[in-house]
């Protein structure tokens, strides 16, 4: 690929690892966990990878690529990236605790997975996300 990463790219580079996270490998994983065709996961906001932090690490990276890293559109990225990422934490600390207070009538623990994120999830995220972007730029 030229050194111009065009903006084309950019969004076939980006929706393309949010694809590969969020539905090639979230039912992949599922799948191989269940020992059934799970489907369901390429729509379940939780899981591994975390298609939320595929998805923003993927953008920042081909911002940075496109327009520098030291651009003001690469840092505006950057901190986007970072309240999505801790948003998709946070938001476990909050069903571990509305689970634990329901767990004695509605006993559902499960749905933890499903609906939030782990730190390893959310790293397996950005890596894909990035190294999806520079394969994209680099060949």
């Amino acid at each position: 690929m030229t050194a111009e990463f065009l903006a084309k790219d950019v969004a076939l580079s980006v929706f393309t690892a949010w694809f590969l996270a969020q539905v090639a490998l979230k039912i992949l994983i599922s799948s191989c966990r269940k020992k059934q065709v799970m489907w369901r996961a390429a729509v379940t906001g939780g899981g591994m990878p975390s298609g939320h932090a595929t998805l923003v690490a993927a953008l920042s990276t081909a911002v940075g690529l496109s327009q520098g890293f030291s651009s003001v559109m690469f840092i505006i990225t950057i901190v986007f990236s970072i309240l999505v990422i801790h948003e998709t934490l946070q938001a476990k600390k909050v069903i571990v605790d509305f689970l634990a207070a329901i767990a004695e009538k509605h006993p559902k623990r499960h749905l933890l997975e499903e609906l939030s994120h782990s730190i390893k999830e959310a790293a397996a995220g950005v890596a894909i996300g990035v190294i999806v972007v520079l394969l994209f730029y680099y060949i």
